[in-house]
């Protein structure tokens, strides 16, 4: 058996294409893939769950201002950073409690601090918002419900990109 190449042998081809390159083309392509998966599996770890714990103890250190119902809290995800959302039932006048979330605020140094006033689907909604740091914390509560909601998310590098 002769193992020497043979020059007059015909190449296999795709489309007139050597089919080499479609091999060089698929490894090419299957660890792009497996290096993408394990840079978003080690971010996940690595970055995002130090991120939610941050924004967790956060969400848990704002007080409220009378005694509350019922306090729950999930995550909302994007393609790697993920937004924390909080919400709180308790009974309080509007306006008096945006005026004690403003103070909370302003007395634990939060910058850019904005109250809102809006009109949603007939209903009037109040909002406060504000930034320490890259976090960003939102209170928001619909005139005459029990129910407040908290926004939490950190706004550094990742999420700026849109991720």
């Amino acid at each position: 058996m002769n193992l020497e190449k043979d020059p007059n042998r015909e190449r296999k081809t795709v489309l007139g294409i050597d089919a080499r390159i479609f091999d060089f083309v698929g490894a090419s392509i299957l660890i792009s893939i497996l290096t993408l998966w394990a840079g978003i599996y080690v971010t996940n770890y690595e970055y995002v769950d130090q991120r939610r714990d941050e924004m967790v103890e956060l969400y848990k250190s704002i007080p409220s201002p009378v005694q509350v119902k019922k306090d729950d809290y999930y995550f909302s995800r994007r393609l790697v950073t993920s937004n924390l959302n909080g919400i709180r039932i308790y009974k309080a006048d509007s306006d008096a409690n945006m005026n004690y979330y403003k103070s909370y605020l302003i007395k634990n140094r939060w910058n850019d601090i904005r109250l809102r006033e809006n009109i949603v689907e007939g209903k009037k909604q109040y909002s406060i918002s504000a930034n320490k740091n890259e976090m960003f914390l939102e209170i928001a509560h619909f005139d005459e419900t029990e129910k407040w909601a908290y926004f939490v998310y950190k706004k550094d590098w990742i999420y700026k990109m849109g991720f």
